[in-house]
């Protein structure tokens, strides 16, 4: 559970909100321009005190429990929202067998691989499929109107044994039988890729439930240790 009124001051907002889009940030980095030495002091270390950022040698990263805050929080209020997301994920193979997966911009777990992955838009996306091909494109650059929907996973992802992430996922899926132009934060990869290469936890066992069966739903718990 998420205590009350957590991160309300505009300089903490800040600072996490600089932290959600790098892993690692200097002092001065992380200070709002025009704001006072000691205030902004102040509110860096009541973040560390509270545990949502942790401190190594002159950086600083989110804490295990700061992973979990930006996980549920807006990116631009912060303010928390404790409740599952709905997404869809896109497993596209070449005509090799390779999958397409794309690199994390923010946290948690920025700097990972992953299936194309994003939330549903209600506002924009006429349907869950449109939604799965909408984020295909925005995270990959690749246009696919052949993605079927293959399965659903919920999954829960603990850092440390804490709830990091629980995520509904449909799990749509597509075979290009030619090259695809895609952008640079996106690759092809095969199984024997895979051991050189940081995989979002559960996107490997998500990969292996849509390719043994179809129509499937699968609840499963990933723990990774940090």
């Amino acid at each position: 559970m998420f205590e009350q009124n957590l991160i309300d001051h505009h300089i903490q907002k800040y600072i996490m909100q600089i932290l959600i889009n790098t892993e690692y940030a200097r002092y001065s980095a992380m200070r709002p321009e025009k704001t006072d030495s000691n205030l902004y002091s102040y509110h860096l270390k009541r973040l560390i005190s509270s545990g949502y950022i942790e401190k190594s040698g002159n950086l600083y990263t989110l804490s295990t429990k700061g992973l979990r805050y930006v996980e549920y929080a807006s990116s631009t209020s912060m303010k928390v929202r404790p409740q599952p997301k709905i997404t869809t994920a896109a497993l596209l193979k070449d005509c090799t067998g390779r999958i397409l997966l794309t690199k994390r911009h923010r946290q948690p777990y920025i700097g990972y691989y992953g299936l194309p992955l994003g939330k549903i838009h209600t506002d924009r996306d006429i349907s869950i499929k449109d939604s799965a091909s909408r984020e295909l494109y925005e995270k990959t650059g690749v246009s696919c109107e052949n993605l079927s929907h293959v399965g659903d996973t919920y999954l829960r992802i603990y850092i440390n044994e804490i709830l990091v992430s629980d995520i509904l996922v449909h799990v749509f899926s597509a075979v290009c039988d030619r090259d695809l132009e895609i952008n640079g934060t996106s690759l092809w990869a095969s199984r024997d890729d895979w051991g050189n290469i940081k995989l979002v936890p559960g996107a490997r066992e998500i990969i292996e439930s849509a390719e043994s069966s179809k129509g499937f739903f699968k609840e499963m718990s990933v723990w990774d240790k940090k």
